[in-house]
């Protein structure tokens, strides 16, 4: 759709290529939302879609809550009707598809 490859491509870049180095995956998510609590506005929703798999979810939901300890969290499955993105990405696991988490002021 954008002129890419049509299927996912393995960069050598530290934060473009597949995580598999879990301690890399939480200090990302942990950095990247650490700078989006201190740029956001206090009252602002936070949407975030994550793939369901136990590390990645309970790692999501871990930074969230650090960061935004004054919101109040809402979370459900995602249910979609094509391949999504954890799929693409090359999720084999008998856990399938994504959650939705929303952070509300």
């Amino acid at each position: 759709m954008l002129g890419g490859a049509a299927n996912p491509l393995y960069l050598s870049d530290k934060y473009k290529k597949r995580f598999s180095n879990k301690i890399e995956y939480y200090d990302l998510l942990d950095t990247v939302f650490k700078y989006c609590a201190v740029m956001m506005k206090k009252n602002a929703t936070i949407y975030v879609r994550t793939d369901i798999r136990e590390f990645t979810k309970n790692t999501t939901i871990e930074i969230l809550k650090k960061h935004f300890p004054s919101h109040k969290m809402e979370i459900s499955e995602s249910s979609v009707s094509y391949i999504s993105q954890t799929q693409v990405m090359g999720n084999k696991s008998s856990k399938k598809g994504e959650i939705d988490i929303i952070m509300l002021p």
